[in-house]
């Protein structure tokens, strides 16, 4: 307002004659920047050129306005950091022009007086230019030498704003140091990111030639008087700073169009390459396809052969069962003889001592033969899966006393201790197969004593929740461990059983299987020279107290009560020695007896001689056991009426062959009824099934 002329910069009135020569002597004190050497307009000149400027400046001024609305939207769209970058630069940038030009004083701020004003907005106008930069030529990844000395160079700004408001002559100096530092620095980032095939780098480059021709120039203008001012203070410099912004902001969608062109061929491989893979999958379904269908006929003919091959098994283990059977018999009835008739021997008084010895070899040898054949009988059951179990009630107590009993003269003979422990909580009766658990306990001990010099061997039973545990351990000679793995296959003999010569490798084998049939598993540990533990489980079932059951009579027979009515045995047997053997044990009870080698001679002999009890072997020429006994019952039926069935008390009735086919071969018909009772009812003849195992 104190000015002769309003004028954004500092304009005056000169009372000037023509034709003269007029010397003026101006003094300045000033807080604003003052350009020198200054020019001297005439007025109607100096309007004119002035509305020319003005016209020029505000179409740039505008440009730098639109360039930043632009790009702060597109800040807002992309989310990209350079954009802000940009868009802060711009704002700062222009703030000072206005400033050094004079029109932020004349309209915005007419007040204000400082002479740091140009520096304050000067400072973080670099300071984000360098951010801008570092964010633009992304220098973090292309060099971290240089985006570290950008920090540096950023940091010292901030250090020199600090230092503008205490020594403003002294920041200005070292700020003009890092400015020509900045412009260098920028200007290498530029060549080495555009030499690494970064191409928005060119516009970059570009830009910063006007910031390194201005700073240049206006040093040269200020030192050699030569180069018009105006070219870069008044005009010039504006000039700059518009081809800057715009080649900033070309660099900046030279970088989208490049994104985006990176992004279309992202996506044109991105289909080539899932064209690609659905062909890809479309020929692994073809071949998938293929060898599905091939491995489903594969797999058609492999369940064609498997069945092939099961039934040949199955007829094979049938065939195999048959032949074991019919050996087994034809193994076992000479051997009942040689049993049965060394046992006879056995008990007669009138052999010498060498005979006694003689005839207890011969029956020891044919038990030791017999247990073979059981062995394999056993072992072919449990690989045709036939074994099934037979629990009953059976009183624990007495059956480990009976174990103990079998075992105790062997243990005594070689100088052993023999002992049988169980604890509180082990019930007395319990329901278990005992048939098979007595013969794992016998298998266990006696490998136990076998091999078994010196020390003891020991049984004891504990309870584990719903299982019974077994645990027989020696101070024997021990196995080696790599042996262990091996012991419950069949026919197999551990080197110790080999220097004995003893054993056939079944009965481990059949142990096993028993007590896994049982619910339970057997485990083995051992030690060479220290001793073997075998250790088995089975599952526990409690039952009540059975002590008032009727316990077999263990006595010997020697004959019949007085009185008694003289009954008729018909032994029918094609094979003489087991017809002689019945005879031979049944003659010191004084009974008739009458003799029949096939089924058809016994169904004569009953007719006419009607006997009460018929032993009847099952497997005869002619006509085998099953259809005599099956025609005498169905005869019996039709011609006699008799009392209501109950079932015999007689044990070893109770344990003969039965047929499912109601063939008649039962045991529950009344026999030991008085024949001379008046009931008037004939009591129906008794048939005893005659097997090889009944005999034994």
């Amino acid at each position: 307002e104190t000015r002769d002329f309003k004028h954004h910069s500092f304009v005056f009135n000169l009372p000037i004659s023509p034709e003269e020569t007029t010397t003026f002597y101006l003094k300045f004190n000033t807080v604003a920047t003052a350009f020198f050497p200054m020019s001297i307009w005439e007025k109607e000149s100096f309007l004119k050129e002035e509305n020319q400027r003005l016209f020029v400046w505000g179409i740039q001024y505008g440009m730098l306005l639109i360039m930043m609305g632009y790009n702060l939207f597109l800040f807002l769209s992309l989310r990209d950091k350079s954009y802000i970058y940009y868009v802060l630069f711009v704002l700062l940038i222009t703030i000072n022009q206005g400033m050094r030009q004079g029109f932020f004083e004349q309209y915005i701020l007419t007040d204000y007086t400082s002479k740091i004003a140009v520096p304050l907005i000067t400072m973080p106008a670099l300071t984000i230019l360098l951010q801008f930069s570092k964010t633009f030529l992304n220098l973090k990844k292309v060099s971290l030498i240089l985006e570290r000395i950008i920090l540096f160079i950023q940091l010292c700004c901030l250090t020199l704003y600090c230092i503008l408001f205490i020594s403003p002559h002294v920041a200005n100096r070292f700020f003009n140091v890092f400015v020509l530092l900045s412009i260098i620095i920028l200007f290498i980032s530029g060549i080495l990111v555009y030499m690494k095939g970064y191409q928005p780098a060119r516009f970059y480059l570009l830009a910063m030639i006007f910031p390194f021709t201005s700073y240049f120039v206006s040093n040269l203008a200020n030192h050699f008087p030569i180069i018009p001012s105006y070219l870069w203070a008044n005009d010039g410099q504006l000039t700059y700073i518009v081809f800057l912004v715009l080649l900033f902001s070309l660099a900046l969608a030279d970088r989208i169009n490049l994104i985006k062109k990176e992004k279309t061929e992202a996506l044109f491989l991105a289909l080539e390459a899932s064209q690609k893979n659905e062909k890809l999958i479309q020929e692994q379904n073809i071949i998938l396809e293929t060898k599905v269908n091939e491995r489903t006929q594969e797999l058609q003919e492999n369940e064609i052969q498997l069945r092939e091959a099961k039934e040949k098994a199955e007829a094979a283990n049938q065939a195999k069962s048959t032949f074991i059977a019919n050996m087994s018999h034809e193994l076992r009835t000479p051997l009942n003889a040689i049993l049965g008739f060394s046992q006879l021997m056995n008990n007669s008084d009138n052999l010498s001592p060498d005979y006694q010895e003689n005839v207890n070899i011969i029956h020891s040898s044919g038990e030791h033969l017999l247990s073979l054949i059981n062995y394999v009988l056993n072992l072919s059951k449990i690989e045709a899966g036939k074994f099934t179990l037979e629990q009953k009630n059976v009183d624990l107590y007495q059956l480990l006393e009976e174990v103990k009993n079998i075992f105790i003269l062997s243990a005594q003979n070689k100088g052993l201790e023999l002992s049988f422990t169980k604890d509180d909580n082990v019930p007395q009766w319990i329901k278990i197969d005992v048939t098979k658990l007595k013969e794992v306990l016998i298998n266990l001990l006696g490998n136990a004593l076998k091999f078994t010099h010196s020390g003891s061997v020991s049984l004891q039973v504990t309870r584990e929740n719903k299982f019974l545990v077994f645990e027989v351990r020696d101070t024997g000679i021990g196995m080696p461990k790599e042996e262990l793995k091996n012991i419950f296959k069949s026919f197999y003999q551990c080197s110790n059983s080999l220097q004995l010569q003893e054993g056939t490798g079944l009965g481990l084998t059949i142990s096993k299987q028993f007590v896994k049939l049982m619910g339970g598993k057997m485990t083995v540990e051992s030690v060479v020279n220290q001793g073997t533990t075998f250790r088995f489980n089975i599952e526990l079932i409690e039952v009540e107290n059975n002590e008032n059951n009727d316990e077999i009579n263990q006595q010997k027979v020697i004959g019949l009560e007085l009185n008694q009515h003289q009954y008729k045995i018909l032994i029918v047997d094609d094979n003489l020695a087991n017809r002689r053997l019945l005879l031979k044990l049944l003659q010191p009870l004084k009974l008739s007896f009458k003799e029949a080698i096939n089924g058809q001679e016994a169904i004569n002999i009953w007719q006419e001689w009607h006997p009460d009890l018929i032993f009847m072997d099952m497997r005869m020429p002619v006509m085998d056991g099953f259809q005599a006994t099956e025609y005498i019952k169905a005869r019996q039926n039709s011609q006699v009426s008799f009392p209501r069935k109950r079932e015999s008390k007689n044990p070893s009735m109770d344990s003969c062959l039965r047929r499912n086919d109601n063939s008649g071969v039962d045991t529950h018909d009344d026999f030991g009824v008085d024949r001379n009772d008046n009931s008037g009812v004939e009591k129906k003849t008794i048939i005893i099934a005659v097997t090889a195992s009944v005999l034994e």
